[in-house]
């Protein structure tokens, strides 16, 4: 005697039901663990020192000049090529003057 499997949750074309079993209306563990969480982006430490290079009054250059750090270095790092040492960020930081947020304070 033949069974034939109906077409309800087939998806990889096997013929084998992933529904089979199931409740209707009941989801499986597996789609809960697709669902993402809404949280807040927390930003980084090198994200809120780009910004703060991106959006200050001087130049590379004139950054460059003040604290000692090459030009191309300063680039590097706005553009995501390269990472600054925190000594590095602590000299940038003297002509910036970056307030640092924490991670989860508001």
């Amino acid at each position: 005697m033949a069974t034939t499997r109906g077409t309800a949750g087939r998806s990889d074309g096997s013929g084998i039901s992933r529904t089979a079993g199931r409740k209707p209306g009941v989801r499986s563990a597996a789609a809960n663990l697709s669902v993402p969480e809404k949280r807040a982006k927390s930003v980084t430490l090198s994200e809120q020192f780009r910004a703060a290079i991106l959006s200050a009054p001087l130049s590379r250059y004139e950054m460059s000049k003040r604290t000692g750090i090459p030009e191309a270095t300063l680039s590097r790092f706005v553009n995501a090529k390269a990472t600054l040492t925190l000594e590095t960020l602590d000299r940038l930081n003297t002509v910036l003057a970056v307030e640092v947020k924490r991670k989860g304070a508001r």
